[in-house]
């Protein structure tokens, strides 16, 4: 956990970043399967989200509380650690909303756009240098994202808000995240997030839960799994190289995201939306090499 990193990309960090990646689209595709249309709305959305941070919370404690004991909840910033959980626990409720009405594919493009919204947060709101070609590659992806949503077309919908605003959710997250890891240990935020999100989403419960069938069951624990270990993942991969360099191979989870909803559901982006999605993943790649370039 504690292994410097170098200015560069090494394997081990993209191999962590590519299996994280796998893991986040399997939870999507798991969703999916739970709330999307197929599934009739048989399994509310809100009971999704509760399994998802409930085993999070409940896996870290496991980890960090023998190792830790009372410490594991010891940060310096809690209220900030107590609004980090509540936007990602934001994000995923709408994320999984929009996973009712949306493709996996079409819906991991547009949450691709994270690292260009973060990008220019963060020249707001931190005082970060941002190029002007960098400016140009954010038009070009935003261009992507109008192509695959299609405003004018029978693609859009209003159920396109609930990726839109998840996207603006965990943009912020991001931010708070990149500010908090200065001085934070990545695995008690870890912890708050799960337990934030568990707490929260346990309000609902009395009124989002249903009987299961065993296979509901295993895709709703594996919805938790996915989730947490893709953050571990994640975590792993952001300790052996700087976000920079790793931001290219971000984009790979779009990739897995077209060949998973191939896979499981039979569905595969037309021509156009696979241009939008080439824009989305071009410009947030080259924006990427020319920031670590700079």
């Amino acid at each position: 956990m504690t292994t410097p990193h170098s200015s560069q990309a090494t394997p081990a960090a993209i191999a962590f970043l590519v299996a994280s990646s796998a893991c986040f689209v399997s939870l999507d595709l798991s969703a999916q399967a739970l709330v999307g249309a197929a599934a009739a709305g048989v399994v509310s959305v809100w009971l999704v989200v509760f399994a998802r941070y409930a085993v999070q919370a409940l896996a870290t404690a496991v980890v960090l509380l023998p190792r830790r004991g009372m410490a594991a909840f010891t940060t310096a910033h809690p209220k900030f650690q107590l609004m980090r959980g509540a936007l990602l626990t934001a994000t995923s409720l709408l994320g999984m909303m929009g996973l009712k009405h949306m493709p996996v594919a079409e819906f991991t493009a547009i949450v691709m756009l994270t690292p260009l919204v973060v990008t220019v947060l963060a020249v707001r709101f931190l005082r970060e240098h941002m190029r002007p070609i960098q400016w140009l590659f954010l038009v070009a992806s935003l261009a992507g994202a109008l192509v695959v949503a299609r405003p004018s077309g029978a693609v859009f919908g209003w159920w396109l808000l609930y990726p839109v605003a998840s996207l603006c959710c965990y943009s912020v997250f991001q931010l708070l995240t990149r500010r908090l890891a200065q001085t934070e240990d990545p695995l008690v935020m870890h912890l708050y997030t799960g337990l934030v999100g568990t707490a929260t989403m346990s309000l609902a419960l009395p009124w989002a839960w249903a009987p299961l069938t065993g296979s509901q069951l295993a895709l709703l624990v594996s919805v938790g799994v996915w989730g947490t270990v893709g953050h571990y993942l994640l975590i792993q991969a952001f300790k052996r190289a700087p976000a920079s360099a790793l931001a290219p191979f971000l984009y790979v989870q779009v990739l897995l995201a077209v060949v998973g909803g191939w896979l499981i559901f039979s569905r595969v982006p037309d021509a156009v939306t696979f241009l939008g999605i080439g824009l989305i993943v071009l410009g947030g790649v080259a924006s990427a090499w020319a920031q670590t370039r700079r």
